[in-house]
């Protein structure tokens, strides 16, 4: 996991997610939650064509890989726009850009599923009961999620997070480097997620992100191998006082795109790149 960074131009981001058809997405899901409440309907309707409006972004955003593994995505599957507050328990974060990354369908569906571990209390959402009037209803639309293009609205939301402290990480808010730490199995051929060796504290995130990203499943240890053992070589061929001035630069440029934010788990790389 690399940090991420949200392009915020307005012409970069779908209509869905902005403006009067925020507040009219918004008013639905206040309506939707009075009717609950009331024993109307049993559960939110949520419609998936809303929140994949935001999905080329994402891509591009992410460089095609999983904002969690950071698997390429677009070798073996299109990948999801993941919920990271999941809209069965933040149902007001639905329709929500600044609730979105794009997630391997491994990690979102088979692992993280609805699950959200958080050390302290819960985000609150809007208050709502059965008696709710219409014209509070209509006060709260368009204010009870992040305005992706007011900065006000987003860094009001970072100090939500904050206080809330999920146990799983989101790169677009929180430093995996500052949690997370890499160990490599020469014999099992395989490199594992650790915690941070300095800092007790990353070990409930790293074991939330274990079991509930799957970050070690046995398929990605392997992976990560590779690329971890290439590495290696071409860091040990740089310390050669030996070779040619077109191999070390030739080899330079390798290093530097193994670690660029493009490449298949830099995040990993990185960390061996501090510390081999």
């Amino acid at each position: 996991m690399i940090p991420l960074s949200r392009n915020r131009d307005p012409n970069l981001i779908h209509h869905n997610f902005t403006g009067n058809l925020k507040r009219k997405l918004e008013r639905e899901l206040l309506e939707n939650q009075r009717k609950i409440l009331r024993g109307e309907i049993e559960r939110h309707a949520f419609e998936s064509d809303r929140w994949k409006a935001a999905k080329d972004q994402l891509k591009v955003e992410t460089r095609d890989k999983c904002a969690y593994c950071e698997a390429p995505t677009s070798l073996v599957a299109y990948g999801d726009v993941e919920h990271y507050r999941p809209k069965k328990t933040y149902w007001w974060l639905a329709y929500s850009y600044e609730n979105y990354l794009l997630s391997c369908q491994l990690c979102n569906q088979k692992f993280k599923k609805a699950k959200f571990p958080v050390k302290n209390n819960r985000m609150g959402g809007p208050r709502i009961t059965r008696n709710t009037k219409d014209e509070h209803i209509e006060r709260l639309a368009g204010r009870i999620a992040p305005d992706p293009l007011d900065q006000d609205d987003h860094d009001a939301f970072v100090r939500l997070h904050k206080r809330e402290r999920p146990y799983l990480l989101n790169p677009y808010v929180d430093k995996p480097e500052d949690y997370y730490a890499w160990r490599a199995d020469d014999v099992l051929s395989e490199v594992e997620l650790v915690p941070i060796h300095s800092k007790p504290s990353s070990k409930p995130f790293v074991k939330a992100a274990v079991k509930d990203y799957g970050l070690n499943r046995q398929e990605l240890r392997e992976a990560r191998y590779g690329h971890y053992l290439s590495f290696k070589t071409f860091k040990n061929v740089l310390r050669e006082a030996s070779i040619s001035a077109p191999t070390r630069t030739q080899t330079e440029h390798v290093v530097k795109e193994m670690k660029s934010d493009k490449s298949p788990f830099a995040g990993m790389i990185r960390y061996f790149d501090r510390t081999l």
